[in-house]
């Protein structure tokens, strides 16, 4: 990864979050919502019944919807 990325990827990942923002995870690109915050873990509905609890260094604002 070159230096840019890394910092522009750095910036995205000290942004804040709330409940209802919506996220991509950085692995599988999937888009979502946060659902609920607790105890540093995130659970984000994925679509449908589908959900995952990830760290917040796992996923990133999704920007696209703006």
């Amino acid at each position: 990864m070159n230096k840019q990325k890394a910092e522009k990827l750095k910036k995205l990942l000290e942004e804040p979050v709330a409940v209802g923002d919506k996220v991509r995870l950085l692995v599988s690109k999937q888009r979502g919502s946060i659902l609920e915050i607790k105890k540093g873990k995130y659970v984000i509905v994925l679509g449908g019944n589908m959900s995952t609890t990830v760290e917040r260094d796992k996923f990133v604002k999704d920007l696209a919807g703006l």
